[in-house]
This record gives structure tokens, C-alpha cells and sequence, in this order.
């Protein structure tokens, strides 16, 4: 209908503007990337996915495994409170969450939200797929590349404000895995599932520069040379015990 509608204006515009030789209709692969469904994952999915149908894998990740991922930055409210400047800070947050949204991007990461002081980000088994890449390789690859990019990076920023706190700032990222439930209700993702659930526990007993990862997850991971774990006692904020594996790259730097 729109191609006899538009056929159909062309010839009247160049019957008005007595144009003789007819123009060349073009139409573009790019005009796929203004479509409905690219436009509504595109500032969620990595632009490697929005190739193969996003609304199929949408559905498809709620019936294939993820790894939540939570992070969040240990003393933020320093960073503000004490910052030489407001541009300084706002400089700096800006290049905090741009260069980890590129990171996520870049790893086939299924992005939530920035929360303010930290992110949520997910890494889901199809959506890793559409690129023929491992979830948990894409997960391990993010952790590293953005905890080799944080650490620096609030360390440098530690020392531009008036009042250093006691402990350090930093970012602490939680993980967990297991089946979530994403919906799109009003155009707004939901998620829901108790790896979710789990990483936000994880990220919140953290320190700056820690990784904590859940029982689950350990367990996935634990056969990998390349990472080493240390236990944690850890205690929900509702006085629930538990334990955390701290984990680290053996060549991280």
C-alpha cells in the first residue's frame, strides 16, 4: 500500500514540477535500521543481533540460560559530595557509563539500565548465539575488559576529589545465572528471575574491584585455568548468610 501510495505522489510532484526524465527510485539495506523492531531493541540489544530478527530472539531469550550481571560503584556518593566541580563529575560519569555501554556492546551483552551508580546487563545464551559466540566466553570477556579499563579509572578519579573516604571507590560487579523472564510491556523491558535477584546480592556485599559470583555460576566456571576463586562469608541485607566466590583473572595484567 505505502509503494502505491508513494508511486503515486511521485507522479504527481513530477507532473507539477514538470520534470521529464524520471528519477531512479533507490531503495537502501539501510532502511532496515530506522524499521520498528530495530529501533525498539536498539538500545538494548548489540547491533550484531538486530541482523537476525530481534523480536525472535527477544522470545528466545526467555527459554535459554543468562548470566546476570549487576555492577555498582563503591562510594559514589564521595565521588559527588566531594568532587572539585560539578563538570568534573559529570565529565567523568559520562565516560564511566559510555565507554561500559561500548564494552557491553562489544562482548554481545543484552543491556537493562544504567541504575544511577551502576548497570545492569545481561548475557543470554541466543542472543550470544546470533554472533556464534559462548555466553559465558562473551561474560568473561566483558568482566575483564571492563574491571581492566575501572580499575584505573577511579583510581585516577579518587585523586581529583577534596576528601578521600576510608575505603576504596571502585566498582564491585555481582553474577549469577540461570533462566529469566524478560517481557516487553509499553516498550519497557522487564526482567525477572532470581540470577537477578542473586547478582544484585552479589554486587551489594561487594568492595571496590571485587567480583563476586554465585554458587551456580562458580560452578560453570570453576573448571576454567584462567580463573582462580576465593570464598567469601558473605550476609544479605536481611541477616541471611551465605557464600561468595571472589573471582579473579590469573593474567589480568
Amino acid at each position: 500500500m505505502l509503494f502505491v501510495f508513494f508511486s503515486e505522489l511521485k507522479r504527481y510532484l513530477l507532473k507539477e514540477l514538470k520534470v521529464i526524465k524520471m528519477p531512479i527510485m533507490m531503495i537502501s539495506s539501510l532502511e532496515e535500521e530506522y524499521s520498528a523492531k530495530v529501533i525498539r531493541w536498539r538500545p538494548h540489544m548489540p547491533r550484531i543481533a538486530l541482523l537476525h530478527n530481534p523480536d525472535s530472539l527477544f522470545k528466545q531469550a526467555s527459554d535459554t540460560s543468562t548470566i546476570a550481571v549487576v555492577g555498582d560503584i563503591r562510594r559514589s556518593q564521595e565521588l559527588m559530595l566531594y568532587a572539585s566541580d560539578l563538570k568534573e563529575f559529570t565529565d567523568r560519569m559520562v565516560n564511566f557509563i559510555t565507554t561500559t555501554r561500548d564494552l557491553i556492546e562489544k562482548h554481545m551483552g543484552f543491556f537493562d539500565k544504567f541504575t544511577g551508580d551502576g548497570f545492569i546487563v545481561y548475557f543470554n545464551e541466543a542472543i550470544c548465539g546470533a554472533a556464534k559466540l559462548s555466553y559465558k566466553e562473551c561474560f568473561l570477556n566483558f568482566i575483564k575488559d571492563e574491571s581492566n579499563f575501572a580499575i584505573p579509572f577511579f583510581s585516577d578519579w579518587e585523586k581529583s576529589i577534596r576528601k578521600r573516604p576510608i575505603n576504596k571507590i571502585g566498582i564491585a560487579i555481582g553474577a549469577d545465572i540461570g533462566k529469566i523472564y524478560f517481557g516487553d510491556i509499553n516498550d519497557h523491558l522487564i526482567a525477572v528471575g532470581d540470577a537477578i535477584v542473586w547478582a544484585s546480592r552479589m554486587s551489594s556485599v561487594g568492595e571496590a574491584n571485587e567480583i563476586l559470583v554465585n554458587n551456580l555460576l562458580f560452578s560453570y566456571l570453576n573448571s576454567n585455568f584462567n580463573l582462580s576463586f576465593e570464598e567469601k562469608q558473605c550476609e544479605s541485607k536481611y541477616g541471611e548468610p551465605f557464600i561468595a566466590q571472589k573471582m579473579t583473572f590469573c593474567d589480568q595484567f
